[in-house]
């Protein structure tokens, strides 16, 4: 999640043809899916272009004196997104009075393993010799659970 704060203060009263543009970070292990209409700055609703992964508010005129707040979010793939990887996401305001002015935000991808296998104590399997005991095998992937259809045999130590 990114918090976006934009506050119009400065010498001038009034900033002309303002615009703010948001570089997402996109990658084929992220996704943007908020809808526009719930991350407006003041009464501005952003338009998105998932061609190039970018939200823009146009603002018209931005009178000073005002301070802008929404946050953004990026969905990440479970199972997919790798430890470590950064996310940035890059601001561009302009402003007839103003220079390009640049600002840009990382957050970190603290993902684990998707996929552990544990086993479980059944019972001893009186059909067999006294050595003989059953396990069931689970294996975790994601969110996601599978058992074995059956306890799967193996040998008690």
């Amino acid at each position: 999640m990114y918090t976006v704060t934009l506050k119009a203060t400065g010498v001038f009263t009034q900033y002309h043809n303002a615009s703010l543009v948001i570089q997402l970070p996109l990658h084929p292990y992220t996704a943007f899916t908020q809808n526009v209409n719930d991350i407006p700055l003041g009464s501005t609703i952003p338009v998105y272009n998932p061609a190039d992964g970018t939200l823009t508010y146009s603002f018209g005129t931005l009178n000073a004196g005002q301070v802008l707040e929404t946050v953004l979010k990026v969905d990440t793939l479970n199972g997919v997104s790798p430890n470590g990887a950064d996310l940035t996401a890059t601001a561009n305001f302009t402003a007839d009075e103003l220079p390009l002015l640049t600002d840009t935000a990382s957050i970190q991808i603290e993902a684990q393993g998707g996929i552990s296998i544990t086993k479980r104590y059944v019972q001893v399997d009186p059909t067999q010799n006294s050595n003989t005991c059953r396990f069931r095998v689970q294996e975790r992937c994601g969110k996601s659970n599978w058992r074995s259809p059956r306890p799967q045999p193996a040998r008690c130590i």
